[in-house]
């Protein structure tokens, strides 16, 4: 206990005030709220002593119950010991000593315990399998960086709904048909260029300019992407984003196709 500051040296927007501990006679620092007046922090630091002194009791009192639940039970061991200590153990001892409401508790307690653990987990269910042709094409971009591609309409919509992450980096391109691509970027929102620049070729790669010398490509974090309730398969709708036109690099397109991660 702290032997509180004399209440006329308490100004009204103190955050502190000294005082002395009665014990080791070491003066201390109390912190106060200076939006309360000398009189409030007294009654606030009043009202934390009465709080912890009922915790204090409500713990006095459970230390209590469990010194005399021990103390039953050391009855009930000591009982149990003379018992069986005898040369000839009588069942009707034993069958009194049953009787005893703390111990058919615990018998009650163990046997559960014992049930329980007998008891055989449920099997897990196994997860259904994904059609091969919903799962995308995956390459391994720069800086480890995982590009996918889909592989049909169904497919572009499992990748792009299902598969694709908020952070990632969804690219299609411009005005035609074709693959949804996704650049995993691990949640950055600055991926490396050069990742970004084989999504684009991979995204010119699966559509119908294939062929082309250049295209234009659009890129859009993937929570940007909805699809639109009652859309046929592929069709997704897109706001914000960026148009990259990409001039077309036959040595960058063959370099991440070498990179194909086989299934």
């Amino acid at each position: 206990m702290t032997a509180a500051p004399t209440y006329h040296t308490v100004r009204p927007g103190d955050a502190s005030a000294r005082a002395t501990d009665p014990e080791s006679g070491e003066a201390i620092l109390l912190p106060l709220d200076p939006r309360l007046s000398p009189a409030g922090n007294l009654e606030a630091y009043f009202k934390r002593y009465q709080k912890e002194a009922r915790g204090a009791d409500a713990i006095q009192g459970q230390l209590a119950l469990l010194r005399a639940k021990e103390a039953e039970v050391e009855r009930l061991q000591t009982r149990l010991n003379d018992v069986l200590a005898t040369e000839r153990r009588d069942l009707a001892d034993l069958k009194v000593l049953a009787q005893e409401s703390l111990l058919r508790r615990l018998m009650a307690r163990l046997g559960a315990r014992r049930s329980s653990a007998q008891r055989k987990p449920p099997a897990a269910r196994a997860k259904p399998a994904v059609p091969a042709r919903l799962l995308p094409r995956r390459f391994r971009g720069e800086h480890g960086l995982e590009i996918w591609v889909g592989r049909s309409d169904e497919g572009n919509d499992y990748l792009t709904t299902r598969l694709a992450c908020g952070n990632d980096l969804f690219f299609h391109l411009e005005g035609y048909p074709g693959s949804h691509v996704v650049l995993r970027t691990g949640g950055r929102t600055n991926p490396p260029p050069e990742a970004v620049l084989d999504a684009c070729e991979l995204a010119v790669h699966f559509s119908r300019l294939k062929g082309s010398n250049s295209a234009d490509v659009h890129v859009v974090p993937v929570k940007n992407v909805k699809k639109p309730k009652g859309a046929k398969p592929g069709l997704v709708y897109v706001t914000r984003g960026k148009t990259i036109h990409l001039r077309r690099d036959r040595r960058r397109l063959e370099g991440i196709l070498a990179l194909r991660i086989e299934e």
